[in-house]
């Protein structure tokens, strides 16, 4: 589908390896001169992100039509989408803006909030820490001498069926909280903080203490019902069992490695939201509410207003659909990519179990399609493994009235898109994450520079 061509092809063999060896740095600086890259030793991986010119092809004009036509109708800013056929990243591209204000264009590699596909990637750590034996699903988790039973908020627990709690109960959703009962502490910190007499500055540990405060609707095992706050547990049951930061855990054992750099838990504050993250915009334009974390006055919706330290591997990650495609395609059981898990393990994700016909980390699963959806003020999110050849992500920076439901729409959309697809790519956008100096230089988008391998 590219059209390869020489490098500077006067130029003899020595020097073009010297030339590649003091300008990769130069080319990644111009391209991105927020990284600040410095030239890599011969071990490590030079980061290129991906832009949008690697994908423009006319094969997918009538599929683009689609989404900026989706996009114009919800008055969605921006959106970024990725492909992958037979485990192969073959279509990255970015629709709208990434900053309205400053016009700045959203690129594949800009990152997004997931919100609760988050819950995905916790889920994938606690698996991988139960693969290397260092926990078990049937694990307890505030009993005594379980995972969290010396915890400070454990104090307030009034209700013995706490303790009956396990790991395999946070994951499945079935550990007795229920929203429609007792709301989500998550989303009403203020509120819930009111009603047990809590003053002042709100953590992450008095959320989870508003959780564990009430009698449980549901005797843990026996009922299903999405919660939030069991997912934040689980993040917390990382750090326990690896002696590591969770984000510092899922960064350095699972992301690195494959070399996925710029994913990270989202800013909680446009003050502290760092490139090459995108702004976020309410459908409602600048709305406001209690601050989230107990300080005083409102804060946005989009940031302040909600607690992503509390949501913490419940729904707090930001990351481009390539790099979700990529942990999907090491995480799936395809021998096409190098998986971090065993098949069985992976076997184990997609699962259902009773009560409530749930899934490790994904929403639903119906034979060779499994689904992750994600919806937060400022963004909606679909992963979706759509048969055994075509995995895709699609992730918006703009809230719709319609909540939730947009997923739907999304999946509708994206459905379309393939249809429209007559031939995909041979090439494989994966291996900007994995170039290595002097060996590849990997059709950069770069004017002059191509695919040569010497």
């Amino acid at each position: 589908m590219v059209k390869k061509e020489k490098v500077f092809p006067s130029l003899g063999f020595s020097a073009i390896v010297f030339f590649l060896l003091i300008l990769p740095p130069f080319i990644i600086s111009a391209n991105n001169s927020e990284t600040g890259n410095k030239l890599p030793t011969p071990n490590e991986r030079i980061l290129i992100r991906l832009t949008n010119n690697l994908s423009e092809s006319a094969n997918f004009k009538a599929g683009e039509k689609l989404i900026q036509d989706f996009l114009n109708r919800n008055n969605i800013k921006g959106a970024t989408v990725s492909v992958m056929h037979k485990s192969k990243l073959v279509y990255a591209k970015g629709f709208g803006y990434s900053n309205l204000e400053k016009e700045e264009e959203v690129q594949p590699f800009h990152i997004f909030r997931i919100a609760s596909a988050s819950k995905w990637v916790t889920a994938l750590g606690i698996m991988k820490l139960v693969q290397e034996e260092k926990l078990s699903l049937d694990d307890y988790v505030f009993a005594e001498k379980s995972w969290l039973a010396n915890e400070s908020y454990t104090q307030l627990m009034k209700d013995p069926n706490y303790n009956r709690i396990q790991i395999k109960h946070l994951l499945y959703h079935t550990a007795g909280w229920n929203s429609n009962v007792m709301g989500d502490p998550m989303f009403k910190p203020t509120e819930y903080a009111k009603r047990v007499g809590h003053e002042g500055e709100i953590t992450q540990d008095d959320i989870f203490g508003f959780s564990l405060y009430y009698k449980l609707p549901y005797r843990p095992g026996t009922r299903y019902s999405y919660s939030n706050v069991g997912y934040a547990f689980l993040g917390k049951i990382i750090e326990k069992a690896s002696g590591m930061n969770y984000e510092e855990y899922i960064k350095s054992e699972i992301l690195l490695p494959l070399g996925i750099k710029d994913m990270r838990l989202t800013a909680k504050s446009i003050n502290e939201k760092t490139f090459p993250e995108v702004e976020y915009y309410d459908h409602d334009g600048d709305t406001y509410r209690s601050n989230a974390y107990g300080h005083e006055g409102e804060g946005s919706r989009i940031y302040e207003g909600t607690h992503y330290e509390a949501l913490g591997g419940a729904g707090a990650w930001a990351a481009s659909p390539s790099d979700l495609l990529k942990l999907l395609a090491a995480s799936d059981g395809d021998d096409a990519m190098p998986d971090f898990l065993r098949k069985d393990i992976v076997e184990q994700m997609l699962t259902p179990t009773n009560p409530g016909n749930s899934f490790i980390g994904w929403v639903d699963v119906k034979d060779n399609q499994w689904k992750r959806t994600g919806t937060l003020i400022g963004t909606n999110t679909l992963l979706m493994r759509y048969n055994e050849d075509i995995s895709f992500c699609i992730v918006t920076n703009t809230s719709t009235w319609k909540g939730g439901r947009t997923n739907t729409e999304l999946q509708w959309l994206m459905t379309q898109f393939l249809k429209t697809v007559e031939e995909w790519p041979s090439h494989n956008l994966f291996h900007y994450y994995e170039l290595q100096p002097v060996q590849t230089v990997s059709n950069l988008g770069f004017k002059g520079l191509s695919v040569e391998t010497f």
